[in-house]
C-alpha cells in the first residue's frame, strides 16, 4: 500500500534526477554527466539578505530525548486525486498503445540527444518543480509509469541494468524506477538497492536519495549518513531518534577538519542537528511554520545551507498534521505571487513564471485535503497531475512534437516492452 504522501515524497526524490537530465550532455562534455546533488537547487534557494528581523530565538534543548510526533486531531479533506495509477492488467489494445507511446518517447529522446552532441550548453533550468520535470521529460516518464506501470518497469529495469544502454535512456529509466519505488510497484525498489553502490555517481546518488527518504530503509540511511553521503545525512531529520542525533553530532564535532568532502558533510549535519534539537525542545513547529512562510529564524545559516529545508518543513508538517499548515502554505504562495512575476499557469511562448516553492506548496495543499481553485487544478492537469494518465500522455506526445514511429506488430519478433 502506497503512502498518502507519495506525490510530495516523489517530488523530493526526483530532485537530483531533474538536474542531471537537463544538460543532455554530449561526448564533448563528459563532466556534464556528473550530478552535484548538494548544490543542485542552491541557485533557486536564495538566502534572505537581512538577518535583522529575527522574530525569536529557539530555546536551548533541554534534553537529548526526541519528542514523539504530535497527534493533532482531525482528518484531512481529500478534494482531488493527484495521481491515478492504472494498475489493471493490460489488454491487447492497451499494451499496443503503451508500447507505441514508449517507442515515440525513446525516439524523441534519442533525437534530442543527437541534437545536443558536441554542445557544452546546459539546458534551460526553470524556476519551478513542475516546469523542470516538463523540460527534462520527467512529466512524460511519470505519466507512463502511472498509465502503464508494468510496461514502464520492464523498460526501466532493462535500461538501468544494461551497461550498454544509451545514457539518455538510462537517465529517464532511472527516474521511472524512483517513481515506481515510491508507488511500491513491482521490483523497482530492489533494483534501486542494487544500484545504491553503483560506480556511476548520478545513478548511485539518485538510488540512495530515493531509498533514504523511505522510512523502512533505516539501516541504509544510517550507514550512508555515517559515510558522509548527503542523502543519508539529510534524511536523518525526518525520523528523529538517538542514533540520528549521535551521527549528526559526530559530524559536527569534526568542524576543524579541512577536507572538502568532510566539510560538506559537516555543513549538512549542522542543519540536521538543528532540526533534531528542535524536536527535542518542542521548537519544531515554530521552525517549520516560519520556514514555510518564508520568515527568518535563528540561527539562519544552520538551515539555509540545506537546499531542501523548505521541503523538510512541508513534509514534517504534513506527516504531523500541523493545524496551521493550510494557512501557512496559502500565506507563502500569496507572498511569492504578490509582485505579479510568478504565476500559477502553464507557460506561454517559453515565458516561464513558475516557482519551486509554489509548486511544492500546491502539492502539499492537495495532500492536506485543502480546497483548490479551478486555476490551480488546470495548472496541475497541464503538468500531468489530477488527470487520466494515458490520455494526458497522448496529448503531450502531440504537444511536444514527439516523432511518429512505425508500430510494432503484436506478432513481430522483439516486441517486448521497451524494445
Amino acid at each position: 500500500m502506497r503512502s498518502p504522501l507519495w506525490p510530495t515524497v516523489t517530488a523530493l526524490a526526483l530532485a537530483p534526477i531533474l538536474w542531471a537530465l537537463l544538460a543532455e550532455p554530449g561526448p564533448a562534455d563528459p563532466e556534464a554527466t556528473r550530478l552535484d546533488l548538494p548544490n543542485a537547487r542552491e541557485p533557486f534557494r536564495k538566502k534572505p539578505e537581512s538577518r535583522s528581523a529575527f522574530v525569536s530565538n529557539p530555546p536551548e534543548p533541554v534534553a537529548p530525548a526526541i519528542a514523539a510526533p504530535a497527534d493533532f486531531s482531525g482528518t484531512r479533506r481529500k478534494t482531488v486525486t493527484l495521481d491515478v495509477l492504472r494498475s489493471e492488467a493490460l489488454d491487447v489494445g492497451a499494451r499496443a498503445e503503451g508500447e507505441y507511446g514508449l517507442r515515440r518517447l525513446r525516439e524523441g529522446w534519442r533525437q534530442k540527444f543527437e541534437r545536443s552532441r558536441g554542445s557544452n550548453c546546459a539546458g534551460r533550468r526553470s524556476q519551478g518543480l513542475f516546469a523542470n520535470a516538463w523540460d527534462s521529460d520527467q512529466t512524460e516518464v511519470r505519466l507512463l509509469v502511472l498509465g502503464f506501470p508494468a510496461l514502464a518497469e520492464a523498460w526501466a529495469q532493462d535500461s538501468v541494468d544494461n551497461p550498454a544502454s544509451p545514457q539518455w535512456d538510462q537517465w529517464r529509466a532511472l527516474g521511472a524506477l524512483c517513481l515506481l519505488a515510491n508507488l511500491r510497484v513491482g521490483a523497482a525498489e530492489s533494483v534501486l538497492l542494487r544500484h545504491s553502490r553503483d560506480d556511476d555517481v548520478s545513478t548511485r546518488r539518485s538510488a540512495q536519495y530515493t531509498l533514504c527518504f523511505k522510512k523502512e530503509h533505516r539501516g541504509l540511511r544510517l550507514q550512508l549518513a555515517r559515510e558522509g553521503e548527503y542523502s543519508g545525512i539529510e534524511a536523518l531529520s525526518l525520523w528523529p531518534d538517538s542514533e540520528a542525533l549521535e551521527i549528526s553530532k559526530s559530524w559536527v564535532s569534526r568542524r576543524a577538519e579541512i577536507d572538502t568532502r568532510v566539510g560538506e558533510a559537516i555543513r549538512y549535519a549542522e542543519c540536521v542537528l538543528f532540526r533534531l534539537e528542535a524536536f527535542s525542545s518542542g521548537y519544531w513547529q515554530e521552525l517549520a511554520k516560519k520556514t514555510i512562510e518564508g520568515q527568518e529564524c535563528a540561527p539562519l545559516d544552520k538551515c539555509w545551507i540545506s537546499p531542501h529545508h523548505f521541503d523538510w518543513a512541508v513534509r514534517i508538517a504534513l506527516e504531523r498534521r500541523a493545524p496551521w499548515l493550510e494557512r501557512s502554505l496559502r500565506a507563502r504562495i500569496a507572498d511569492i505571487l504578490k509582485d505579479g512575476w510568478i504565476r500559477i499557469e502553464a507557460p506561454s511562448g517559453g515565458d516561464d513564471r513558475s516557482n519551486w516553492e509554489v509548486d511544492q506548496a500546491l502539492l502539499a495543499l492537495a495532500e492536506n485535503g485543502s480546497p483548490l481553485d479551478e486555476k490551480e487544478l488546470a495548472y496541475f492537469r497541464y503538468y500531468g497531475y489530477a488527470c487520466e494518465p494515458r490520455q494526458r500522455l497522448a496529448e503531450i506526445l502531440e504537444e511536444k512534437g514527439y516523432p511518429k514511429v512505425t508500430p510494432i506488430s503484436d506478432t513481430s519478433p522483439g516486441s517486448r516492452p521497451g524494445s
